[in-house]
C-alpha cells in the first residue's frame, strides 16, 4: 500500500481503511465522512478561510480553465458564467469547487439560477446561500471577495426501513416516529443514527422528548442542534441536518478499566516498554498525548476567532499579511492533526471530548461571524 494514502478508521467496524475508498473491505459498511469533513463542517471552514484568501490572499492565479461537461454534478446545476476555476473534489457523491471571475451581480444571477434548478428545500441565506432540492442534493454557494464563487454540492443520504435497536444504549433514549433512516454506528458504547421523514417541528419536539426522558445536564440548545448528559452520565446529541432528516447520538459514560496482572506470569524484560505504555496514567480518562492534541485544537481556533476580532477592526492591511501567512500554515497543520486522530483508536472519554471540542469551536466561530 502506498505511503501517501490517507487512512481513517472505518466507523462500523474500527479498522484502517483508505479515507477515499466507498466501502470497508473489511466488514462491507459504506465509508462515513469523518465528523470534520460533513458539510456544515466544511461550510465553517470557508468561513474560517473567508479572511486568510481574501483579497490579499486569493487563489486565482493558481485556478485553471475547465470544462462544465466534466462536472460530474452539472446535470443538477446551471452552468456559471465562468470557465476558471480550482477544483478540490469532483465526483457523483460530492463537488467542492471555487469558480473565478465572478462579479456580485453574476454571483446574484446564479443564485437565482440554482433556485430555478429546484434547490429551494431548508433554505438558509445569512451566510451565502444553501439549500436542498427534491433528490435530497445540498448546495452550498457563497461569494468571495476576490470576485469568485465558493460552492459544494452533497449527494443525498441514503436511507432505507430500519429496526430501531433494542440494546440498553439505545432504550435510554426517545423511539423517534420514524422507522426510514441510516444507523452508522451500533455497540454496547455508542449508537449514531440519522432519522429521515421527519420536520423540524417534529425534531423539536423529540428534543423536549430527550429532555423530559433524562437528558437535560449540562445541555446545550440551538435552533438545530441539542446535546446533554444524563444523570448517569451519558452523552447524547440530536441535530436537524436538513431535508427532514435528524441525527441522534448517544455515547456511554467513560469507564476508567483498572489493569490486574497476572500473578503467576511474570513479564519479559523485552516486554517492558509495552507495559509502561499500557498503564500510562490517563487524564480525565483519557491519553495525555490525545487531549494535549484536542487542548492545542481548540487553542488555536480560539486564537484565530481572536485575530478575526482584530482583523475586522484593523486598517493595517500589510502589517495583517503578516498574520495571514502564519494562520495559514497554522491551519494545515491542525487538520493534518485531525487527519491522524482519525487513525487512532479512542476510547469513550476520548471520543467525547472529541464532540465536545468540535461543538464548542462550532458554536464559537457562529457567535463570531452573526
Amino acid at each position: 500500500m502506498s505511503k501517501n494514502k490517507k487512512m481513517m478508521k472505518c466507523s462500523n467496524c474500527n479498522n484502517l481503511i483508505e479515507e477515499k475508498t466507498k466501502m470497508c473491505q473489511h466488514c462491507g459498511a459504506k465509508n462515513k465522512k469523518p465528523i470534520y469533513k460533513r458539510f456544515w463542517v466544511i461550510a465553517l471552514a470557508i468561513i474560517v478561510l473567508l479572511l486568510v484568501f481574501g483579497p490579499k490572499g486569493g487563489k486565482q492565479d493558481s485556478a485553471e480553465k475547465f470544462d462544465w461537461s466534466d462536472i460530474k454534478l452539472s446535470s443538477i446545476l446551471p452552468k456559471p458564467e465562468s470557465n476558471k476555476a480550482t477544483i478540490y473534489s469532483n465526483t457523483n457523491d460530492y463537488l467542492w469547487i471555487q469558480i473565478f471571475k465572478i462579479t456580485e451581480s453574476e454571483y446574484d444571477e446564479y443564485v437565482k439560477d440554482c433556485k430555478e434548478s429546484g434547490f429551494t428545500i431548508d433554505v438558509e441565506d445569512n451566510y451565502g446561500y444553501n439549500a436542498f432540492n427534491s433528490e435530497g442534493y445540498e448546495l452550498s454557494v457563497n461569494y468571495m471577495s476576490d470576485e469568485s464563487i465558493y460552492m459544494t454540492v452533497d449527494a443525498p443520504v441514503e436511507m432505507n426501513e430500519i429496526i430501531w435497536p433494542i440494546s440498553e444504549i439505545v432504550q435510554l433514549v426517545p423511539l423517534p416516529n420514524s422507522s426510514y433512516g441510516e444507523i452508522i454506528t451500533e455497540n454496547s458504547d455508542m449508537f449514531n443514527v440519522n432519522i429521515g421523514e421527519t420536520t423540524i417541528d417534529e425534531y423539536n419536539d423529540y428534543v423536549q422528548a430527550c429532555l423530559d426522558s433524562g437528558f437535560n445536564i449540562d445541555y446545550n440548545k440551538a435552533e438545530d442542534y441539542y446535546s446533554a448528559y444524563n444523570e448517569n452520565g451519558y452523552y447524547l446529541s440530536v441535530s436537524y441536518e436538513g431535508f427532514n432528516i435528524i441525527n441522534i447520538s448517544i455515547q456511554a459514560p467513560s469507564i476508567d478499566e483498572e489493569i490486574i496482572p497476572e500473578p503467576t506470569k511474570q513479564p519479559d524484560i523485552e516486554n517492558d516498554e509495552n507495559i509502561e505504555e499500557d498503564n500510562t496514567d490517563l487524564v480525565d480518562g483519557m491519553h495525555p498525548e490525545f487531549k494535549e492534541q484536542m487542548d492545542a485544537y481548540e487553542v488555536f481556533f480560539n486564537d484565530y476567532i481572536d485575530f478575526m476580532i482584530k482583523y475586522s477592526e484593523s486598517s493595517d492591511d500589510v502589517g495583517m499579511l503578516v498574520d495571514y501567512l502564519d494562520y495559514i500554515g497554522k491551519f494545515a497543520s491542525q487538520m493534518e492533526t485531525m487527519d491522524e486522530l482519525q487513525t487512532q483508536e479512542m476510547n469513550n472519554a476520548e471520543t467525547k471530548y472529541y464532540i465536545e471540542v468540535t461543538s464548542r469551536i462550532t458554536l464559537n466561530l457562529l457567535d463570531v461571524t452573526q
